[in-house]
């Protein structure tokens, strides 16, 4: 599901297109696994990002019945900083249904290039 307080952008599912801005990739084409999968992205297709507030989306929960470590890949970049208050990205993990939250992954309002990382939890 997706949430919060962000004017313009959101989040998707699906195969996204390779978008360049400026000679600096700014959203791949496909997934990282085999690029041709599905993939959670903002700004479908398109230049536009998420901008003017906050924009969450929440996974749905998974039973998990044996000790597990937790990964995702996620593609983040971001060209201009401080253009735009409140302008950065967090990836949180949940191991009891939301009451609390553990940080995976936190990239404030600096510049950085777009690449694929993987973030690792383990609870």
């Amino acid at each position: 599901s997706t949430s919060g307080t962000c004017s313009s952008g959101t989040f998707v599912v699906g195969t996204p297109t390779q978008q360049i801005s400026q000679c600096v990739v700014t959203q791949p084409g496909g997934d990282h696994t085999t690029g041709s999968g599905q993939a959670l992205y903002s700004a479908p297709n398109s230049g536009d990002d998420i901008d003017g507030g906050e924009c969450v989306t929440t996974s749905p929960a998974y039973s998990i019945t044996q000790e597990s470590v937790l990964s995702a890949w996620f593609f983040h970049g971001q060209r201009d900083a401080g253009d735009d208050v409140n302008d950065y990205f967090v990836l949180e993990a949940s191991l009891d249904n939301g009451a609390s939250w553990t940080s995976m992954a936190s990239i404030g309002d600096v510049a950085t290039r777009a690449t694929w990382t993987k973030a690792t939890y383990e609870g």
